[in-house]
């Protein structure tokens, strides 16, 4: 009787064993699924900006749809400072969530910073752009000269540093909006030259 008891006790073991392994791969499928349809929000983001762009949107809305989309990506705070109309200026097109504390400090300010950075960076703890509240920087250049800058502050989930593809997705974004307003500029000041 005693050999019957062992016996099943080793097999409820087992079970709460299975039981364990089961509820891990449910747990597996259920962040796969979230990871995927996280990649379907962010290719359906990407062919609907392109759509815009392709349908000539104007530069002002094109900035609308960047902050909406990043929104929706659960970023929180979001700024895009891009060079101006005028060399060497900059100007801050878009800015949400930071509490007008990188308007306080002034882009001018901000661009001697900014300009040392050639790829996405988090930003270091004792830097001016850390006490604004950005966490990341992406900048955005074509060969060796900046266009752009985006500074990024906590996601809802804290995604981007569970998820480096998600820094991966908000530069490519970045790139996209940031080529697209350039390229606007350029066809702009070739009219104007051609209007000479």
């Amino acid at each position: 009787m005693s050999q019957d008891r062992n016996i099943n006790q080793l097999g409820l073991k087992e079970l709460q064993i299975a039981y364990k392994e089961i509820v891990e791969e449910l747990n597996k499928t259920k962040e796969q699924k979230n990871r995927l349809r996280q990649r379907e929000l962010e290719v359906h983001s990407l062919l609907e900006l392109t759509t815009l762009i392709n349908i000539n949107t104007s530069a002002k809305d094109l900035y609308e749809i960047y902050g909406f989309t990043l929104a929706a990506h659960k970023i929180v705070r979001i700024a895009l400072i891009m060079e101006s109309d005028q060399d060497n200026n900059w100007d801050l097109v878009l800015e949400s969530g930071f509490k007008d504390k990188l308007k306080e400090q002034g882009v001018e300010r901000l661009i001697p910073t900014l300009l040392r950075f050639r790829k996405s960076s988090k930003a270091s703890e004792a830097s001016l752009l850390k006490e604004c509240g950005v966490e990341y920087i992406l900048p955005v250049y074509h060969k060796e000269k900046a266009l752009a800058f985006a500074l990024i502050g906590t996601a809802l989930d804290d995604a981007i540093s569970k998820d480096e593809k998600k820094l991966h997705y908000l530069q490519t974004i970045t790139n996209i909006i940031a080529v697209a307003i350039e390229n606007k500029k350029l066809f702009k000041k070739q009219e104007k030259e051609a209007e000479l």
